[in-house]
């Protein structure tokens, strides 16, 4: 945006609050307060943002959560690496995050968060997938009746990290959500 749009924005922002204020008493005490503005309320109380539900998978170095994303108010997936690491490691969990969340595809995970514990260990929030992975999908139907469109999703999926210079190197069946 542009200053000037930035301005018509407070502008017209003002410009309702005003309006508004004629209908409300803009008089309120804390209770009153309170219930008025929930959300943000709730928000500004919160020590934790989420709250672990219980394990979901594991992997190599890191394993999975349902969680609940206590700002957003959504169930979620959070990954924390399974033991204390060196630096190097926490790196390049980090890494990985950051480069998922730079992939905006239908058919690559998204990530929403990133970030230290109150504990400086670190983590990463992505949605949370239901569903079976490719592997149980092979592994419980008739191979001559494979779907074609799951194999056009993955190389799509593939395909696009690629162009954007990014090398899945642990793409097995097991990391597949379908």
């Amino acid at each position: 945006m542009n200053p000037s749009e930035d301005q018509q924005d407070e502008e017209f922002f003002t410009h309702i609050d005003e309006s508004l204020c004629e209908f409300f008493d803009a008089e309120l005490n804390e209770e009153e307060l309170e219930s008025a503005y929930p959300i943000q309320n709730e928000i500004k109380k919160l020590s934790d943002f989420y709250e672990i539900l219980g394990p979901l998978d594991q992997g190599g170095m890191k394993k999975i959560y349902r969680a609940r994303d206590l700002k957003a108010g959504r169930i979620v997936a959070l990954a924390k690496l399974k033991r204390d690491a060196k630096a190097e490691t926490i790196e390049q969990f980090l890494r990985e995050a950051r480069l998922t969340a730079s992939l905006q595809h239908p058919n690559i995970i998204t990530i929403y968060d990133v970030g230290l514990d109150e504990t400086k260990s670190p983590f990463f929030t992505m949605e949370l997938l239901e569903g079976q992975t490719l592997k149980k999908y092979l592994d419980n139907s008739s191979k001559k009746n494979f779907d074609l469109s799951i194999f056009l999703k993955i190389c799509d999926a593939i395909s696009y990290a690629h162009s954007h210079s990014v090398l899945h190197l642990d793409l097995k069946p097991e990391n597949i959500y379908i």
